[in-house]
């Protein structure tokens, strides 16, 4: 005799399900009706001859039964209640065709719904987290959750967290198994909003001591405010606003621009600096005159600190000329002049900015007259100038005696020609700055002779 016992179980719609069949006899072959059973994936019948229990046991009455397995999973893809005809054939069966057809009862359920919630600022660069639910409403709890990012990430356990750095909308998929063995998923949608910029017109600025400078935002966008601070992690607004004055800026300083959107939130990620850079009234020459000659004056300055050229003036600032060494030299020479003419000279230091601009108070020098000596009061052997870098003796001379003395009357040096003129060293060595004293006797191309005494400096 032969039978089946087969109870009405459940599975839930989605889920892969193994089907058992259990009866009192071993077949000879068994065919599994699938094609008779609607919404189930595969759908095709299964026939298996000489087929092999998986298992056994005996029934409450000490009859012994045995189980039959296919080795595939079946997923209903809709709840209900589905029978699948099983049928069977063995020498004991008696009917006339030796076959007996039982009925599996397959109950399958809604998926579990079991879904998430997840909290997230809304901005690029920020983390989501995700949580979901421990059990399904019907209070089957899940034993095992895996999220799925737009990515391809995953991540398992019952929350998760995903830092999205790019903007759109993204899904994000759960999948669970509960702890009857169904599976369920849940997926949502994420929105992530993109971060407001901020650029600037004109990010830096020169302006002179005691002006006033604005900065402007570049298209500015609706919705977004522009907040103005004094450094990058400062908490304290300046302004906010479109574009920022500053009034009478005396020192270069640096602002820093955050952008937000007023709906989103969204800050943007860096805040955008600007430099305004003031410039100061530049020191005021002083100028000197270093050489003369019968024809010449020669005048000198020394460099003024941030200045980017110089311009010299003989009429008093009417007119502006190139220094005859250059734009940034420190020397002009004037020349072409007759004996004992007088030059006044003044000279301005320029900078980055007109405002910068400072000029000297005026010096005047006047060439040599015919058959004239002229010592100058100071050498320095370091200075820019060539001229100034020895101390030499000027005019008509036909021969001469020079000689240099320090402060304790010891001779340092002494010559017989105008040139090359005394380095400041003595033996080789140089010699300290400070006030030496010289003695010139002189005998001129005409034959006139003379003496002078006086000091010089010897600048380092």
């Amino acid at each position: 005799t032969t039978g089946t016992s087969n109870a009405p179980g459940y599975t839930c719609s989605g889920t892969g399900t193994t089907i058992i069949v259990r009866i009192a006899t071993i077949p000879t072959s068994m065919t599994w009706k699938f094609s008779n059973v609607p919404n189930v994936t595969p759908n095709a019948d299964v026939t298996v001859n000489n087929p092999t229990p998986t298992d056994s046991a005996y029934d409450n009455n000490g009859d012994r039964v045995y189980f039959f397995t296919l080795p595939q999973s079946y997923t209903f893809s809709t709840p209900g209640l589905y029978t699948l005809p099983v049928t069977f054939t063995a020498p004991t069966i008696g009917s006339c065709d030796n076959s007996q057809t039982d009925i599996i009862y397959v109950h399958v359920i809604p998926s579990p719904a079991i879904g998430f919630s997840y909290t997230f600022a809304g901005c690029v660069g920020n983390t989501a987290t995700f949580n979901a639910d421990p059990a399904t409403p019907g209070g089957v709890n899940a034993n095992s959750w895996k999220w799925t990012f737009h990515d391809a990430t995953t991540a398992n356990g019952q929350t998760a967290s995903f830092t999205y750095n790019t903007a759109g909308t993204f899904p994000v998929k759960l999948d669970v198994v509960t702890a009857d063995g169904c599976v369920g998923d849940s997926t949502k949608t994420i929105t992530v909003n993109p971060l407001p910029t901020v650029s600037v017109t004109n990010d830096t600025k020169q302006i002179c001591a005691g002006e006033n400078v604005t900065f402007d935002v570049a298209t500015p966008a609706t919705g977004v405010d522009y907040n103005w601070y004094n450094s990058p992690t400062s908490t304290t607004i300046l302004f906010t606003g479109n574009s920022y004055t500053l009034n009478n800026v005396t020192t270069t300083q640096d602002l820093y621009i955050e952008a937000v959107n007023t709906v989103t939130g969204c800050i943007s990620a860096t805040r955008k600096k600007v430099t305004v850079t003031v410039f100061n009234l530049l020191a005021a020459p002083v100028a000197t005159v270093s050489n003369v000659t019968q024809s010449s004056i020669t005048f000198s300055w020394a460099a003024v600190p941030g200045a980017s050229s110089y311009q010299v003036s003989t009429d008093n600032g009417t007119t502006w000329v190139t220094p005859s060494s250059g734009s940034t030299g420190l020397t002009h020479t004037v020349s072409g002049l007759a004996p004992s003419t007088s030059v006044t000279l003044i000279v301005r230091a320029l900078g980055t900015l007109d405002c910068q601009k400072n000029t000297s108070a005026p010096v005047t020098g006047t060439s040599l007259a015919v058959y004239q000596v002229y010592v100058p009061n100071a050498f320095n052997p370091s200075s820019t100038n060539p001229e100034n870098r020895t101390f030499k003796i000027y005019g008509s001379i036909k021969n001469m005696t020079l000689m240099v003395f320090n402060q304790w009357g010891q001779k340092v040096y002494e010559s017989n020609t105008p040139t090359p003129g005394w380095d400041g060293t003595f033996k080789g060595k140089p010699l300290p700055s400070g006030v030496y004293i010289y003695v010139l006797k002189y005998t001129l191309i005409d034959d006139k002779t003379g003496e002078q005494k006086g000091s010089l400096n010897l600048i380092r």
